[in-house]
């Protein structure tokens, strides 16, 4: 029973496609003929406006009986119809994992891809991955209101745009209902004040596994608070790894306690 269709059409620099409506029909087609398949992986480079309209509309009236539950779009072109592709994607309701990290595409895609999720009831979306993306401000907050209303698992917004503006816009999300987060992947985004800011978020998340916020120098302070909640085993119990950076060094939190290292040295 076939469960993952994967496309691999070459590296731009050497082969250049472009997908037109034609093409991602018999796509789409295709996927909504496998009522079984689990993962699709286009990997597609170059794939026209009027491409991806296509591929979304015949995907959108069968969405709700296929069984898809990871669907990676990393090294795609959104650009165009992103928010055409999220609606159809949206109606998914088996769906998982979305990844659509690898992208040069603009905040304002990334934004209209995930606002059909947050007026979806009843999704089953639990993780979110856009590292090395256009991923802004603007998408944070949408993925920010994501977070509030389906308890995601896992995101990552690793060397994005995202700003202490969109850090904190997560964090404040955290602080609204239940935290169902995981993983935490905000590494190089930032700087101190909007580290803070999700961190103190992160205090309301008892099943937190993960967070990584390496090369972002962080402040004496914020190392005491996040400290003070790694020792304290009612706020992470469950915690396996804190990376952060302090001066010039990145330290697991919950094997090293920096501040020590530093005054002996």
């Amino acid at each position: 029973m076939l469960k993952t269709v994967s496309f691999h059409l070459g590296v731009r620099h050497v082969i250049e496609i472009k997908l037109l409506q034609p093409e991602m029909k018999a796509m789409a087609e295709m996927v909504v003929a496998l009522p079984n398949l689990e993962e699709f992986q286009p990997d597609l480079r170059d794939i026209s406006k009027d491409g991806l309209e296509e591929f979304s509309r015949v995907l959108a009236p069968k969405a709700s009986t296929l069984k898809l539950k990871s669907i990676v779009l990393e090294h795609t072109n959104l650009e165009g119809a992103a928010e055409d592709l999220g609606k159809a994607l949206a109606m998914l309701p088996t769906l998982v994992q979305v990844r659509l990290g690898h992208n040069s595409v603009a905040d304002v895609a990334y934004a209209g891809f995930l606002r059909p999720f947050v007026s979806r009831e009843g999704s089953s979306l639990k993780k979110i991955y856009a590292r090395d993306s256009g991923f802004g401000d603007g998408a944070a907050e949408v993925l920010a209101e994501l977070m509030q209303k389906q308890g995601l698992e896992s995101i990552s917004v690793s060397s994005t745009d995202v700003t202490d503006e969109g850090l904190s816009a997560l964090g404040r999300a955290l602080k609204v209902g239940e935290c169902s987060l995981k993983e935490v992947f905000a590494a190089e985004v930032g700087t101190d004040t909007g580290v803070t800011a999700l961190l103190m978020g992160l205090a309301r998340c008892p099943d937190l596994e993960r967070a990584f916020f390496y090369r972002t120098p962080l402040k004496e302070k914020t190392i005491e608070m996040a400290m003070k909640n790694v020792k304290n085993r009612d706020v992470w119990p469950k915690l396996k790894q804190l990376i952060v950076k302090y001066r010039d060094k990145n330290y697991d939190l919950k094997s090293e306690d920096p501040l020590a290292t530093a005054s002996l040295e």
